[in-house]
């Protein structure tokens, strides 16, 4: 940097201004922007030209003293920003000096830009800036969080924001072959905008700050993916869900051992006439297994320890089933989903394609310490429009990669009017973001603007706008329905969701409920077989 030490003022005194025209036209880093420039030497043509040179449009204050044609006496004129004039007459020198001068030669021009237009460039990105149209197609006026911030901008600063557009596809800009970029960096760049918004991260990717700067953020983003909504498992499973796998073990074991146990319980009573004494271990271990089902038993032990053995196996039994059958019962009437992918490290063994608008998220995962996201970098496609990427995604050929309030937003869009969400966000996210916004290297804006966006900040406004932003594109898209497509709309929102007709997944539950209790209470009025071992043995 070029600049003086103590009270970052320089006084030009010229006798021939070509070398300093020069120099203001090469080398934007060797300038002082924010010192206080008086020169003198130059006409009031030469003095207008100087601040539209490459430095002095950036420098805040430029001030010059013009000879007037009459001795001794002096035009003190300074430097303006982002109007049509571009000097204004401070005040008139004479000799010789009469009285004090309190000019203010070199005043804070950004605090009050008086109504001065700003060329913002922008881009439809949903939900930082939306476009809302007519019924007859015809464009009405940008709204999202973005806009409201450049808006509340204009109203601290007072100034006239000027929407501008990159060229169709470019966005942020890419680096190009020639060493430039394209898009908004380009254009801010070249000086054809003075502000850059649209979830702009604050990043150095790609050597970008060469040609940009950003204020301090008004925001902070975190980048996450887009995925399909899993399906509903199939309501058979709900079967084994009443227990745990331990509790199935447990009850399995105690259905092997009761019917021994009984049968070593009996053995030794067959001198005093048990009936239970005389049959083998598979006739108690049947025996047993029957019970397990609620199935009476005719064949009642006669011992008192064996009755109370019984009595013990059928409290423990009752309980059991009972159980079963209410949380059976719980299960059947939910929709059970899988747990799908939650993690970076279970997204990237799906070998699942990720999806992303623009080169940006690509270049940034492939530099991550995370192994796992510098994998997914190879599986990165990058795509144009985010009406290319949904088509794909709800084919579950990958996932979508942008900041969480784009995916958020992507899920509302996604969602259909009636109807259950069909995507979700991953539960792991990374790469957290300061959003902030864009401006000129060298910007004069940037002192003021960073207060601004402090102040922003630490309102919370942009989440308050980001709700609003919701509600009002859900009444624009709303009002821009075509009737003749509700009904098409309506079918799918009753297909995706739980508002469908009945159909056998929906009502089979009832027939596992009479099933289980159909074996609990099947109570035979007359001698019949359960279980067949052999020839006329029956339980």
């Amino acid at each position: 940097m070029w600049k003086a030490q103590r009270c970052r003022g320089y006084l030009f005194l010229l006798s021939d201004p070509a070398p300093l025209f020069d120099f203001a036209n090469q080398m934007a880093d060797a300038w002082d922007y924010d010192g206080r420039f008086v020169v003198a030497g130059l006409s009031r043509d030469q003095l207008e030209a100087l601040t539209l040179t490459m430095k002095g449009r950036k420098t805040a204050n430029i001030a010059g003293l013009v000879k007037t044609g009459k001795p001794g006496e002096y035009l003190v004129l300074m430097n303006l920003l982002y109007k049509e004039e571009k000097l204004s007459h401070v005040f008139t020198w004479r000799e010789p000096y009469k009285g004090p001068y309190n000019p203010r030669i070199f005043p804070d021009k950004t605090a009050d830009l008086q109504g001065a237009v700003l060329n913002v460039v922008t881009f439809y990105l949903p939900p930082t800036i939306l476009h809302h149209f007519a019924p007859d197609g015809s464009f009405l006026r940008r709204y999202g969080h973005d806009v409201e911030v450049v808006l509340a901008m204009a109203q601290i600063f007072n100034f006239t924001a000027n929407f501008k557009d990159p060229l169709p596809g470019e966005r942020w800009g890419v680096l190009t072959a020639n060493g430039t970029w394209n898009g908004m960096v380009g254009m801010l760049g070249r000086g054809e905008a003075d502000i850059g918004m649209g979830n702009l991260f604050i990043t150095a990717l790609g050597g970008r700050m060469q040609f940009q700067e950003y204020t301090r953020p008004y925001d902070q983003e975190v980048t996450c993916f887009l995925i399909r909504r899993e399906g509903r498992l199939p309501r058979w499973q709900s079967l084994g869900l009443p227990f745990r796998l331990t509790t199935w073990l447990t009850v399995l074991l105690g259905l092997v051992i009761s019917g021994p146990v009984l049968y070593c319980l009996a053995k030794p009573s067959v001198s005093r006439s048990e009936r239970l004494a005389r049959r083998s271990i598979v006739f108690t271990s049947l025996y047993t297994f029957g019970m397990h089902f609620r199935l009476s038993q005719p064949l009642i032990p006669s011992r008192a320890s064996l009755q109370v053995f019984v009595v013990f196996l059928w409290l423990y039994i009752i309980i059991l089933t009972t159980g079963y059958s209410c949380n059976l019962t719980a299960f059947l009437t939910v929709d059970r989903k899988s747990p799908g992918i939650r993690t970076l490290k279970e997204l990237y063994e799906s070998q699942l394609r990720v999806f992303g608008l623009g080169p940006f998220f690509g270049n940034t995962m492939a530099e991550s310490n995370n192994k796992y996201v510098r994998g997914l970098a190879k599986q990165f496609v990058s795509l144009p429009e985010f009406e290319d990427i949904s088509p794909r995604l709800l084919r579950n050929e990958g996932v979508m990669i942008q900041g969480h309030r784009y995916l958020s937003y992507s899920t509302f869009l996604l969602t259909p009017e009636r109807g259950a969400p069909v995507a979700r966000i991953i539960q792991e996210c990374f790469l957290p973001f300061n959003v902030a916004m864009g401006l000129q290297r060298h910007s004069p804006l940037r002192k003021n603007f960073d207060r601004g966006m402090s102040w922003i900040f630490d309102s919370g406004l942009v989440n308050y706008w980001f709700k609003q932003t919701l509600i009002l594109s859900k009444k624009y898209r709303r009002e821009q329905r075509d009737p003749s497509k509700v009904e098409g709309e309506d079918a799918q929102a009753q297909e995706g969701s739980g508002v469908s007709s009945l159909n056998l997944d929906h009502v089979q539950g009832i027939f596992f409920i009479w099933f289980s209790d159909t074996l609990y209470h099947y109570s035979p009025s007359q001698r019949r077989c359960s279980f067949v071992l052999r020839k006329n043995m029956c339980i």
